[in-house]
């Protein structure tokens, strides 16, 4: 009140739980629910941008899992580099301690 009676232009500061319950984002479907392959769900952004003539918008997949695409990501990565030893960038991958270590790539890129 105090800001607003000084001419400052402010306004509340929400939490997310009540930012996802805004009548405004609920109607624009501006939140979607997403699920993972176990079934469960979290609400995430949708995106935001609308075009009229676009049609109907199309649903989301699931989000994958951690490593879930890693060996397709290899695969994919040794056809389009000929540079690269698949059994010298699993065995890199696979010693991976917890952090997400993405040098592997850039020696393979080298070799």
């Amino acid at each position: 009140a105090i800001l607003q009676e000084a001419g400052v232009p402010c306004g509340p500061i929400n939490t997310v739980d009540k930012v996802l319950q805004e009548p405004q984002l609920q109607a624009r479907e501006m939140c979607i629910s997403v699920s993972d392959r176990h079934g469960n769900t979290i609400q995430t952004a949708n995106n935001p941008v609308r075009l009229s003539a676009a049609g109907e918008r199309p649903k989301t997949a699931r989000s994958p899992l951690l490593d879930e695409h890693r060996e397709a990501l290899i695969q994919e990565f040794m056809t389009s580099n000929g540079h690269a030893k698949l059994s010298q960038i699993r065995q890199l991958a696979a010693t991976d301690s917890g952090n997400v270590d993405l040098s592997f790539v850039k020696m393979a890129m080298q070799q």
